[in-house]
């Protein structure tokens, strides 16, 4: 079976986790899809989706400023966070209203997950974005701390 229109437009198998109702596979984690089974994505995860690889930004880590930077378009979008012992505490994401819609605070957020699971260190996701997108992207659950109330 073909992959729905979402995966098809997505940059590779690895793009692709779960079923649509019709088995079909789609661009995320809990991702719906676009097929004809009639599930619509919502914007964001339909751009990421459709956005080729070549388009992802650059993320920096600020440590000075205790943040993750993406400068896109001439605007900053950021992901904060504070160091507490061995934890990471992600407190604020911020995208600008010209830049929403297009995956970055994904993708800033992302990278600073992999940054924490590389270090070794637990998260804290006080931002609600942080938590749903940790939620969305299981691989990302071990690394909450074990008193998160959002595990």
């Amino acid at each position: 079976m073909a992959p729905c229109k979402i995966a098809k437009a997505g940059s590779g198998p690895t793009r692709w986790a779960g079923q649509c109702r019709q088995n079909r596979p789609t661009a995320r984690i809990a991702a719906p899809c676009l097929c004809e089974c009639g599930v619509v994505a919502s914007a964001e995860l339909q751009q990421i989706a459709m956005e080729p690889a070549q388009s992802r930004i650059q993320v920096r880590h600020n440590r000075a400023a205790s943040r993750y930077e993406a400068e896109v378009d001439g605007h900053l979008a950021v992901a904060e966070y504070e160091q507490a012992g061995d934890r990471v505490v992600f407190t604020h994401t911020y995208v600008p209203p010209d830049l929403r819609g297009r995956g970055i605070a994904g993708q800033l957020v992302r990278t600073a997950l992999e940054e924490a699971r590389r270090a070794g260190r637990r998260v804290e996701p006080r931002c609600p974005y942080v938590k749903l997108f940790i939620r969305r992207n299981p691989e990302f659950q071990p690394l909450l701390a074990c008193d998160d109330p959002s595990r």
